[in-house]
This record gives C-alpha cells, sequence and structure tokens, in this order.
C-alpha cells in the first residue's frame, strides 16, 4: 500500500522463471526492464505495446531465466516506458534496481572467498535527481531515495556502513531525468582511504575481474550501473560532479550485519595482488 521511491529492489536468480505483477493507478503505465531485453528472457511485445491502469487490474510479466545463462548475474534497472508518460513517470519515481544473482558456476572461479565477497558482501547504492531541489536539501542527486535509516538527519545525503579494511560489491545505478546533462563523475574520494576496482559496467562482468588498478573517478550517464569492489580504512565520501551525495562511515566490526573477514574479490589472496 506505500508507495517507494525509487521502486522495490527486483532481485531474480538464474535458472528459474520469474512472475512479475505490474498494479495499476489512474494513469496507464507499463515496467521495461533494462539490461534483460535479450536471450528472449522476457517478450518485447511486453513493453513496447502492454500496459495497465485502474488500481483493479494487474499487468503480468513473465522472466524466464531458466536455462538462459547470464554470466557473473548481473545489477540492471526497470524504469517506466510508457510512450509520452516515461519521463514523467520516472520523474515520479517509476524505477528502481534488478539485482540477478550470480550462478556460482559461472564466474570463473571456485575461490570460497571470491564466492563470499560476490554472493554476501553488497551494498546498495541508488543515486537519483527525479525529486532534484527537494527542500533542504543541497544537492540534486539523491542517495537511495527516501530510506530514512540511511540518511543522515541535517542533509539528507546518503551513509554507507562499512567495516575498516573489509571489501564489499557496491551495485551503484545512477538516474537522471535531466535533459541538460548527459555524463556525470563518480568520484570517490582521491586519498589512500579507500581501494575502489571496477567489477562491471551496465551489468556486464569486465574481461578481468576485478580491475587490477584501483580508480576513483568513473563516467556514468542516466541509466548506468557500476559494481565495484571497494575497501575502505576511514571515513570518505562518494560525489557526483564534485557534490557529496553518499558518506562511508567505518563502524566496528561487532555492529556490522556480516562477520566474515576473509571475503575478498582478489582470487587466491587477500589483497589486490592477484585477479581472477
Amino acid at each position: 500500500n506505500e508507495c517507494l521511491w525509487p521502486g522495490p529492489i527486483m532481485r531474480l536468480q538464474q535458472g528459474k522463471k520469474h512472475g512479475l505483477f505490474l498494479r495499476g493507478a489512474e494513469e496507464k503505465t507499463n515496467l521495461h526492464l533494462q539490461g534483460l531485453n535479450h536471450a528472449n528472457v522476457w517478450k518485447r511485445s511486453d513493453w513496447m505495446y502492454r500496459s495497465v491502469q485502474g488500481k483493479d487490474n494487474l499487468l503480468i510479466y513473465e522472466i524466464d531465466l531458466e536455462g538462459k545463462k547470464m554470466v557473473g548475474g548481473g545489477t540492471h534497472w526497470y524504469h517506466s516506458h510508457l510512450q509520452d508518460k516515461a519521463w514523467e513517470q520516472v520523474r515520479e519515481g517509476a524505477f528502481g534496481m534488478i539485482v540477478i544473482d550470480d550462478d556460482e558456476e559461472g564466474v570463473g572461479t571456485n575461490d570460497p572467498n571470491v564466492l563470499e565477497f560476490l554472493n554476501y558482501r553488497e551494498k546498495i547504492l541508488i543515486l537519483d535527481d527525479t525529486h532534484g531541489g527537494v527542500k533542504k536539501h543541497q544537492n540534486n542527486f539523491v542517495a537511495n531515495g527516501q530510506i530514512e535509516s540511511i540518511k543522515e538527519e541535517d542533509n539528507n545525503i546518503g551513509v554507507l556502513e562499512f567495516v575498516s579494511d573489509e571489501w564489499y560489491r557496491l551495485r551503484i545505478l545512477l538516474v537522471s531525468v535531466d535533459s541538460h546533462r548527459s555524463s556525470f563523475t563518480l568520484q570517490f574520494t582521491e586519498d589512500s582511504s579507500c581501494q575502489v576496482h571496477a567489477l562491471a559496467h551496465d551489468g556486464i562482468l569486465r574481461f578481468e575481474v576485478p580491475k587490477e588498478e584501483s580508480s576513483s573517478n568513473y563516467y556514468l550517464t542516466t541509466g548506468s550501473r557500476l559494481d565495484v569492489a571497494i575497501r575502505c580504512n576511514t571515513q570518505s565520501d562518494i560525489s557526483i560532479n564534485n557534490q557529496i551525495v553518499t558518506k562511508i562511515k567505518i563502524i566496528q566490526q561487532e555492529d556490522a550485519t556480516t562477520s566474515r573477514i576473509d571475503a575478498t574479490p582478489f582470487e587466491g589472496c587477500k589483497d589486490n595482488t592477484n585477479t581472477t
């Protein structure tokens, strides 16, 4: 009954069929699952021609991942795709992240520490300017929507909690409805506080995972997805075009929700001296 902005995270499993039920509202709408257009995962006609209207009506999508190999899973997104209405509906929150879980047999390694990292050390960061100009917000972009538990009370900047020197898989989605900007620079604090290595771009794993060199700057367009391996030893910031959107807060191990400290993106070791 409660509308979320952005929409809920949609989690899918490889090797299974999924049913997605979209309830109608006063205005016609539909969904496009960005990144799932290939391999006959779902019908093109579902998002090109079908729509739903009225709260008593449902639009049912069949998402077929049974037998469809999507190596490395992926970070994707969904959004309204109704002709002449998509921009307006996305601006009002009709979008969200899709996560397709990794298939442990398809990521190119059996290293238990790498699999632990890929599957159980996840953080989510959804950045959007669909409500740019929100009162009391100094930034066009908002981190993870209106989920109050990850916001600072004074300025609504998102907060991600990391245990010092532990690796995390950070899934990032950037959504912009600003027709005057086509590209953005995502920036991590340029000092020794964090190591950041690219894993995947737009839901597709790099040929070499992770990228051996750490990088502080990443160039994204609207609808871009980026997966990175990141670990920090002190508080740090994440910015878009030099404006802070998220703070990384360092917490003690006993306060963390995960307990393994040997999870790593680097095969055969705990440091960035090897790649999978």
